[in-house]
């Protein structure tokens, strides 16, 4: 569980999230984790090994998992061989064969790996064919280190060198500069400052070691070239200058280009390399407003700032983060305490309760007011406005309207839906540890859950200060007795008839609707249930 958090956090390129990513349960074929890049049609297949850290792992596992991608890609293969989770979470063998550049495999493990099995690894990795990577002890430390720096103060004052006459200077509106740098020049300042070079003040790294193969190879086998083929990288600072052909600036910020720094530094060094490099110096490296924010929103118009990234600074979000710190407010019904993030981050602070990410936020609130078909379907809709097709407005505002703070009645209503959320996840969790084989697919249907709860909590008018204060706590056991025989009865159903992946069933409106007609009538009575589960209750 750890990698999968770290993955999500770090490569957030990937947006599946870290309990719907693991596998889990006997058969799963050699796979641990999966996770998806929805927008770029990736995958990252991950088969985690744990041994003694000064214990080689056997070669063996790594052939096999060599041979991993050809297995899946075998029509049928999975089917015959693999839990109902895995075929459920797995494209089909078509996908496999037609697309194998789509395809990451990475082999975590904390015992040792031979070098001649990273050689290996390198060697097949090529045009036209799925990525392996083999991650040992060292591998997983570096990732660490790298992810820590995520949280540590931005660097105060940096040097790069500068390739005598070839800069250009700009004094208006804004000071700045263009240059072309030699890469190697580059891939020393990732090693002195690391993730603390990327904007962190609205997110970090945000690119994928899978990702970037192709950056990477250009500048290994073409480095000459590497200039003309990448688009560079553009930096923001509160003060430069130069001295002595060294570029010294304060506060400097990536705000482009990090999957280009990210393959500089990963590439083997070499004298050759070149990239366009710009920086601008601003009053400061904050992103609320201003000219920051438009530079970093443009420059970032593909897909390297996500749009949940810039609403962090939204007058809600930064509401909503200091309501949770007030410490004279804390609801009996949500202990631990509850600690808003709204920035994406890696390292988190220990012993601040429960922490509830912006992007969590988004998930909770949106489910329990509305349905949970688009949480799964079209999550980055909701950092999205409703004039560009997103539901931004119905996942944080008011009646249809962003607003900069909320009523205390709205705010109590999200905490009601929050205090129905977290006891969700704990009851589906406990199924899915007791019973994984059977259950192993429960944790991914809890916006399911959730959207029942919410109709359930308004159709019977519930006191969100009478349950956050435990005085009706039973009602959410009298929640789940009606909403649990219905979700499992239609899981069920879906894996008997095969008429739907899992995944394409909780993206069903059809099936939604259906579950909710279901649900409104099996809470008139126990006769109801039994009627809508549709066997006079002989289940």
């Amino acid at each position: 569980m750890w990698c999968a958090s770290r993955f999500v956090e770090f490569e957030s390129a990937f947006d599946t999230d870290p309990d719907d990513a693991r596998v889990g349960g006997s058969n799963d074929l050699g796979v641990d984790l999966i996770l998806h890049n929805a927008q770029a049609d990736r995958l990252l297949i991950c088969q985690c090994k744990f041994r003694s850290f000064r214990t080689k792992q056997p070669d063996e596992d790594i052939d096999s998992f060599f041979s991993l991608h050809d297995r899946l890609a075998e029509p049928g293969w999975v089917h015959e061989h693999g839990s109902q989770r895995v075929i459920d979470l797995l494209p089909d063998a078509d996908q496999f064969r037609t697309n194998p550049e789509a395809f990451t495999y990475r082999f975590i493990t904390t015992g040792q790996l031979s070098n001649r099995m990273q050689q290996r690894a390198g060697r097949r990795n090529g045009e036209g064919q799925p990525t392996f990577e083999l991650w040992g002890l060292e591998q997983l430390k570096a990732f660490y280190v790298e992810a820590e720096s995520l949280s540590q103060p931005i660097a105060q004052k940096v040097r790069i060198e500068l390739p005598r006459d070839q800069i250009i200077s700009i004094d208006e509106p804004f000071e700045g500069l263009l240059a072309v740098l030699k890469t190697n020049a580059l891939w020393n300042l990732w090693q002195q400052h690391k993730q603390r070079l990327y904007a962190y003040n609205i997110r970090g790294y945000l690119g994928g070691k899978g990702l970037n193969r192709q950056i990477r190879e250009t500048l290994t086998n073409e480095p000459e070239h590497f200039f003309y083929f990448n688009n560079g990288i553009s930096a923001v600072c509160t003060d430069f200058q130069i001295k002595d052909d060294v570029l010294e600036a304060r506060s400097l910020q990536i705000i482009n280009g990090a999957q280009t720094l990210n393959a500089i530094r990963l590439a083997p060094q070499n004298p050759q390399g070149r990239v366009l490099f710009r920086l601008t110096k601003t009053q400061a490296v904050k992103t609320e407003s201003g000219i920051n924010e438009k530079i970093i929103r443009f420059n970032n118009a593909q897909n390297v700032v996500k749009d949940s990234d810039f609403r962090s600074n939204d007058p809600i979000q930064l509401w909503l983060e200091k309501k949770f710190k007030e410490k004279r407010w804390r609801w009996p019904g949500l202990d631990p305490r509850i600690r808003y993030v709204r920035r994406r981050q890696v390292g988190a602070p220990r012993g601040q309760g429960r922490a509830l990410k912006l992007e969590e936020m988004a998930k909770v609130r949106y489910a329990w007011l509305n349905e949970p078909t688009a949480i799964i379907d079209a999550p980055r809709t909701l950092f999205a406005d409703a004039e560009a097709g997103g539901r931004y407005e119905q996942a944080f505002g008011v009646n249809g309207e962003i607003q900069k703070i909320w009523p205390d009645e709205v705010l109590e209503g999200c905490l009601l839906g929050l205090l129905f959320y977290y006891d969700i996840c704990d009851a589906l969790d406990r199924a899915r540890v007791n019973d994984p084989d059977n259950f192993g697919w429960i944790k991914g249907h809890r916006w399911h859950f959730l959207s029942l709860a919410g109709i359930f909590a308004r159709d019977e008018g519930l006191s969100a200060r009478k349950i956050l204060r435990k005085q009706e706590s039973h009602r959410f056991e009298e929640f789940l007795s009606r909403a649990w025989p219905l979700i499992t009865s239609a899981e069920q159903t879906r894996a008997e008839t095969d008429a739907n992946s899992l995944r394409n069933w909780r993206a069903s409106q059809q099936e939604w609707h259906s579950l909710c007609r279901a649900f409104r009538s099996a809470r008139q009575s126990d006769r109801a249930l039994e009627i809508a589960l549709g066997n006079n209750g002989e289940r």
